[in-house]
């Protein structure tokens, strides 16, 4: 996970490192708000330059600039378009922080939790259409739940484990109390599809809530040890 932050009102400078090439003019970003979901700054390639010389080899960064925004946590998002297919680059989840609102390090991506809930960007539950969504490997406006949506679940989550932690999570923490967003995430999820019947959607949301709740525990043990040990 990636974060920048910029003062209220104060143009923003938008990151991308890809071993796409020569994009410039296909690669387009936009800019939505984690906490209502609405979209800041839609899909544009305008401001968009390579900063990386194409002779130098990939990963090759692109930078765009956008107009300020309001205090408050967006999301810049990136995919690369052309007249015949997008392709979205779905690893590359950039936390925009306005005022120094806090981001926790260890929120996870859009692309993490579509990992572990592959069939709600791909298709294949029993009572789905396989073919809806099959070619996003990650959640999109065009996915069941939305991008959006996953970004408020993905914001609840960390705001659960936090309290739920009772102590400040340290960064030898940051991989356990990514996965227990996950399956905090994952399990929000599956339980939207529980009420469909479907056995194998059932089955997900058991499996997510027993490793929620097993890593929670685990990170909650860490958390409140002491951050010094002495051996005796």
């Amino acid at each position: 996970m990636t974060a920048v932050s910029s003062p209220p009102g104060e143009a923003l400078t938008l990151q991308i490192t890809h071993f796409l090439s020569g994009d410039v003019g296909v690669l387009q970003v936009r800019v939505v708000s984690l906490t209502s979901g609405a979209t800041m700054h839609d899909w544009s390639a305008t401001a968009i330059v390579q900063t990386t010389a194409t002779a130098a080899g990939p990963p090759w960064t692109y930078t765009a600039t956008r107009a300020g925004l309001p205090a408050g946590v967006y999301q810049a998002q990136w995919r690369r378009s052309s007249d015949v297919e997008t392709v979205w680059i779905d690893d590359e989840d950039v936390l925009v922080a306005v005022a120094g609102v806090a981001v926790p390090p260890w929120r996870p991506s859009l692309f993490e939790i579509a990992q572990v809930t592959p069939a709600y960007t791909r298709g294949g539950f029993d009572d789905d259409d396989e073919a809806a969504g099959a070619e996003h490997a990650v959640f999109t406006d065009s996915t069941s739940p939305t991008a959006s949506h996953v970004q408020g679940l993905i914001t609840t989550a960390c705001e659960e484990i936090k309290g739920r932690a009772g102590m400040p999570i340290r960064s030898e923490q940051y991989g356990l109390a990514r996965a227990t967003a996950k399956w905090h995430v994952a399990a929000s999820i599956a339980a939207g599809k529980v009420p469909a019947g479907t056995e194998d959607a059932s089955g997900e949301y058991r499996g997510h809530v027993n490793n929620f709740r097993a890593s929670l525990d685990e990170l909650v043990r860490q958390a409140r040890m002491p951050f010094v040990t002495r051996l005796h």
